[in-house]
């Protein structure tokens, strides 16, 4: 591996045997959330909440007691019933296409208008066989892991509909990926421009994408600090190896293997969501901004991430990239 990690990621197989040593040698140094912490009366936003680690945390946090409002692809109405009733909590279930940012702009406008709105977990992500165009021209990675993400929550600072839970800013919680550090280099200039990949070099786009949204929202936690009052408890993480879908667009002949190895090796996704809850629920988060967590334990990001010039140019890119999508 790379000093700076950064080969760990360059491709699926590479990534997979890191997955793997991240589960063999585990690093921890936080606690998970006691049972006596609840969420009772507050509205929380999960997205990719249809499967795998969003539908976990969206039972983690209902179990808590959060009225939720959960977006998948298809309107995963079935969770939401059986949430609803199990947990005596109100759920809403909404259908996204989030890689195309029309329907993007609905889903933020149909969720400001069920404020308040206390929390957000940005869990919708996708690794697409190879390049597709969503409508508006972009990779679907870049539209679904940024551009989504973006515009949905500048649409809800700028709509008023984030609000504070006592002295406690609302919470921003972007789930992300290690592979953030596979990206190639960045040019802010061109970053929306779509790249051509296949199989075997899709790992380092999906790892731009996810660069992109964590060196956005590091900017985004420096502007909106929580002594704000209109402040943003702003966390990232990468959950780690997780048995789910992800792999489900790999060539025939590798889906059984991944699909195997998965779930054999990887956590559940129930186990993987417990970083989500811990940024989502603990009070040691609440009044503290740009954490960032691998699995259970906190992380240096990439450099890169970090770079307040880098970030600053491209939120400045991304007002002129999806200005006909911000209120």
């Amino acid at each position: 591996m790379a000093s700076d990690g950064r080969a760990a990621y360059r491709s699926p197989w590479a990534a997979a045997l890191t997955a793997l040593g991240d589960l063999v040698h585990p690093r921890r140094d936080i606690v998970s959330v006691g049972e006596n912490v609840r969420l009772d009366g507050q509205h929380w936003v999960v997205t990719g909440a249809g499967r795998g680690l969003g539908r976990a945390t969206a039972q983690a946090l209902a179990e808590r007691g959060a009225h939720l409002t959960i977006v998948s692809r298809q309107a995963p109405e079935e969770l939401a019933r059986r949430l609803s009733s199990v947990h005596r909590v109100s759920v809403r279930a909404l259908g996204c296409e989030q890689s195309d940012l029309r329907q993007v702009v609905a889903l933020a406008d149909a969720v400001a208008e069920g404020a308040p709105l206390h929390g957000v977990v940005l869990n919708a992500g996708l690794m697409p066989r190879q390049t597709r165009i969503t409508p508006q021209g972009y990779e679907e990675m870049f539209a679904v892991h940024f551009a989504a993400n973006v515009v949905l929550v500048e649409r809800w600072r700028a709509a008023g509909c984030l609000h504070f839970v006592g002295t406690n800013p609302p919470r921003i919680v972007v789930v992300a990926s290690e592979a953030h550090r596979s990206s190639p280099p960045i040019d802010v200039a061109s970053c929306e421009l779509p790249p051509r990949f296949g199989v075997n070099d899709g790992m380092k786009w999906y790892g731009h994408s996810k660069l992109l949204l964590l060196a956005y929202f590091q900017w985004l936690a420096r502007q909106a600090s929580v002594d704000d009052p209109n402040g943003l408890a702003i966390h990232c993480l990468c959950p780690g190896p997780i048995a789910s879908s992800i792999a489900r667009e790999a060539p025939l002949w590798v889906r059984p293997l991944a699909t195997a190895v998965m779930a054999l090796c990887f956590k559940s996704p129930r186990r993987a969501s417990a970083p989500v809850l811990y940024l989502a629920a603990s009070p040691e988060v609440a009044r503290t901004t740009g954490d960032y967590l691998h699995m259970m334990a906190r992380k240096a990001l990439d450099a890169r991430a970090l770079d307040v010039t880098l970030q600053d140019r491209l939120a400045v890119r991304a007002r002129d990239l999806f200005a006909e999508f911000l209120l």
